[in-house]
């Protein structure tokens, strides 16, 4: 194999409380897990404070809030030392938009244009050009002019203060303040230095006199390089793309070269100089040419694997045309998730939920329009601007150049069917090669008999090789529309089973079949080191969490009685009628899955109560970000620490009954894909902390540091492997342990894992759906991993009952093995009963050949 490639990765989330030193002072730490490659969180000069340091502020330097360069050189010669290499995040799409950039700064003051090359501006007669849009505002600005809180302040410079928050102020509007003084312009700060100089105080005496006259005061704010706009105004009116609705981050133009060239400079000398091993490329899917993005990185930057964050829609193949060795993995933990998912315990859910949408007054959903509808929600609320932009482009290329009878209005109308039918998040489609987006264009005029949409296939294929890239910008917005529209609403608002809302997924996608899995290990094979990932800073869900959610679909009959309960409840009875039905279910199964590992979290009310704002929020049922209802989200909470006491103070009840279940079955789901992630082909990669526990909430509670002490302490017990059932397994290190033992097995067999050929083993009776079987095999040696699910159908006492399950191995498979845990032999014949060989665990894991 080539060691070029982890074999374990581990994830670090930097910022100013975890740094580069303190990565090196978990080193001996991550020999113990047998870690080969150190995977940090982006490591440019991020905004101040920053808990993810995404928002970069200036790509020339390493963030000093991280430990410097002198930080990082430290961190890659510790990880030399004990035989590991480094493998970083970048961010090619945006920088934060903010005073803190450089960049930005240097615009505001100076205007020049050359800097404004650098970010993705939209050009349109409806802003003005060579400015830009700062959406910052509280208020619109006539009204804050009108209430005194827009100034021109003096302070050793000329500001703009909006609000209070001071903006440097335009050269040519420091000049005019000067001329009106009757002085020749002079370098503001010559004037300023001198507090005796007189014309510092005719200066004072006209900012005064502009203060309290609107007409020069607007005049003023006009001749800045910003128009200042109120931060709701960006839903309608915008001249740059940003990542995804975020007024605060600026996309970055990624089709210029020099450009290009620029944002990879301290990178290309980090791997130079550094030997930064590898990297993964953040949000690919808002470059505007990913194929030719990619061959740059890889012609000139020259690392030793490249990594994509990726979201592969649900029967979409990642593109051959991108030169990369694999993806971040959603897909395999999507996959992985709905696998352990009894599916004919969500159908029971979600009948109920359907009953209980019609009863509680709330309107049934249609599944197959409902992303349409939330699609066209957020196009309207969030992106009408960033439509308009892409139409005038279109439309100057389409009406003003080339003739075509379409009005402006038609072609927003055919963007926005565009967006709303996509079922993916973008195609990849460029100047070489415009098939995919022209098929796709032709796919869904075919569906809505749109005339812009049925004319831009045949456009493009008649202006090819000539062709303007004003459909093709297209491409950069699709993947904004489908992620705010589905995983940041659609996840948070249709809720009959919430864990199966995770990205790479959702309720509404198709089962995962064991023969299903295993035809998708074999096509991603074909990029060769994907992730093997279940918790990511962006999961919506801790891996454990999920696990222990997903575990309510054994048991639709007592969840549905425990939402009764909780409707019904004496403590909860008002609560529970003034809090929709969509909400009281995503509170119900939250607490289900999370009340009875409270222990695992550093403050569980705070992390739950501030997790169900989010989701409220996010839903837009009765609130949300841009209109807070904070007397509905007052009841949410409510009723949140209610269901809890309810599962505490009365375990035999249904909710605490089910907070159980989901406890005991949550923690084997856990231990089962575990075992999956370390022995299937592709790179095991590790959120900082899973290795024991992660009952993370999503962002910001998942990016809590970790107690690294306490780990090292854990990471010394020892277990049998009669495991099964015993209580507070995780909190006891079992994870721990086991994923030690895998580690150390997946690295003694990684290219019989990585190369080998895989196949799904069935097993036939009356509990077949409760064991995963996979086989491996290369050459002459085999590996056969069973993992057990639904292990609710065949518990008995301590142990498991698979009753008269049987596994049929042909004869490639029969043999002489190895458990691989325990060193002991077992023998695989023709016909195995399963209680033959799993009864007190919960997996196996078997090798022959050696």
């Amino acid at each position: 194999m080539n060691e070029k490639y982890p074999k374990l990765a581990y994830r670090f989330q930097l910022n100013n409380n975890f740094t580069f030193y303190d990565v090196i002072s978990t080193i001996p730490y991550l020999v113990d897990l047998g870690v080969t490659h150190i995977y940090v969180s982006p490591i440019l000069k991020a905004r101040s404070g920053s808990s993810h340091c995404y928002d970069i502020v200036d790509f020339r330097y390493v963030n000093e809030e991280l430990g410097g360069e002198e930080g990082l050189r430290k961190m890659v010669d510790k990880a030399r030392e004990n035989n590991m290499k480094i493998f970083i995040d970048i961010v090619p799409n945006h920088m934060a938009y903010s005073l803190e950039n450089t960049y930005i700064l240097d615009f505001i003051k100076t205007g020049n244009p050359d800097i404004l090359r650098l970010f993705d501006i939209k050009q349109s007669p409806f802003v003005m050009d060579g400015k830009l849009i700062f959406p910052f505002l509280s208020s619109p600005l006539n009204e804050l002019i009108k209430m005194g809180r827009v100034i021109i302040i003096l302070d050793n410079d000329i500001y703009l203060e909006f609000d209070g928050n001071k903006i440097p102020c335009s050269d040519r509007s420091k000049e005019w303040i000067i001329r009106r003084s009757g002085e020749e312009f002079l370098s503001v700060n010559a004037i300023l230095d001198n507090s005796d100089n007189p014309t510092k105080k005719r200066i004072e005496e006209i900012i005064q006199e502009v203060n309290v006259n609107s007409d020069l005061l607007r005049c003023f704010i006009d001749m800045q390089n910003i128009i200042p706009e109120w931060w709701q105004s960006s839903a309608k009116l915008l001249n740059y793309r940003r990542f995804f609705a975020v007024n605060d981050m600026i996309a970055l133009r990624s089709e210029d070269a020099v450009v290009i060239q620029s944002r990879h400079s301290t990178i290309r000398r980090l791997i130079d100089e550094y030997g930064i091993s590898g990297l993964r490329v953040d949000h690919l899917d808002g470059i505007h040419d990913p194929e030719s993005y990619l061959n740059f990185i890889h012609s000139e930057l020259h690392p030793e694997f490249i990594i994509i964050e990726k979201i592969l829609s649900e029967n979409e193949s990642l593109s051959n045309n991108l030169r990369v060795d694999g993806t971040t993995g959603y897909d395999f933990l999507w996959k992985v998730t709905s696998l352990f998912t009894d599916y004919e315990g969500v159908n029971k859910i979600k009948i109920s939920y359907s009953d209980d949408q019609e009863k509680y007054g709330h309107k049934e959903l249609n599944e197959e329009l409902f992303v349409y509808n939330l699609k066209d929600l957020f196009m309207e609320e969030e992106f009408a601007g960033d439509i308009l932009n892409l139409s005038w482009k279109i439309y100057e290329n389409l009406v003003l150049i080339d003739h075509y009878e379409f009005s402006l209005k038609q072609i927003e109308n055919a963007i926005k069917t565009y967006f709303r039918n996509l079922e993916k998040y973008r195609s990849y489609s460029n100047l070489n090669s415009i098939d995919e987006i022209a098929e796709d264009f032709k796919k869904i005029a075919l569906k809505t008999n749109d005339p812009v949409l049925a004319m831009a296939g045949e456009y493009l294929n008649q202006k090819y090789p000539k062709i303007d890239d004003s459909f093709l910008q297209l491409q950069e917005y699709s993947g904004a529309v489908m992620a705010k529209s589905v995983e940041d609403r659609a996840f948070f608002l249709y809720n009959p089973f919430v864990f199966l809302n995770e990205v790479g997924g959702s309720v509404w996608n198709g089962n995962v079949s064991g023969k299903d899995f295993i035809k998708f290990l074999n096509e991603r094979k074909k990029f060769t080191h994907s992730m093997n990932e279940t918790s990511t800073h962006d999961t919506k869900y801790g891996e454990d969490l999920r696990a222990s959610g997903i575990a309510i679909s054994e048991f639709p009959d007592l969840f549905k009685k425990a939402v009764d309960e909780v409707r019904k409840s004496y403590n909860n009875k008002e609560m529970a009628v003034r809090v929709c039905n969509e909400h009281l279910y995503y509170i119900v199964q939250m607490v289900a899955a999370s009340v009875r590992s409270r222990g695992l979290y550093k403050n569980y009310k705070d992390s739950l109560n501030s997790h169900i704002i989010k989701a409220v929020r996010e839903s837009g049922l009765n609130t949300g970000w841009k209109n807070i209802n904070l007397e509905y989200e007052k009841r949410c909470i409510e009723l949140t620490e209610n269901v809890v006491k309810y599962a505490e103070m009365k375990p035999s009840s249904s909710i605490g009954t089910l907070s159980q279940m989901c406890k005991v079955y949550g923690e084997l789901n856990s231990i089962s894909m575990l075992v999956l992630k370390f022995m299937l082909p592709g790179f095991t990669s590790n959120y900082q902390g899973s290795e024991n526990y992660n009952f993370h909430f999503t962002d910001p509670d998942n990016r809590i540091p970790v107690d690294y002490s306490s780990l090292n302490a854990k990471s010394n017990l020892n277990f049998e492997k009669d495991y099964l059932f015993t209580e507070d397994l995780f909190e006891r290190g079992f994870k721990l342990y086991l994923f030690k033992k895998l580690s150390q097995i997946r690295g003694e067999n990684l290219s019989l894992i990585n190369e080998g050929e895989i196949s799904f083993i069935d097993a036939q009776g009356e509990n077949g759906s409760s064991i995963i079987i996979i086989g491996i095999k290369k050459d002459q040696k085999r590996i056969i991993i069973f993992a057990g699910r639904y292990l609710s159908k065949v518990r008995e006492g301590s142990k498991l009952n698979f009753g008269n399950t049987f596994v049929n191995m042909n004869k490639e498979w029969q043999g002489n093995y190895t458990d691989m845990l325990n060193n002991s032999p077992i023998e695989i014949k023709e016909k195995m009963n399963l209680n033959d060989l799993i009864t007190r665990t919960s997996f196996l894991i078997i090798r022959s050949g050696d």
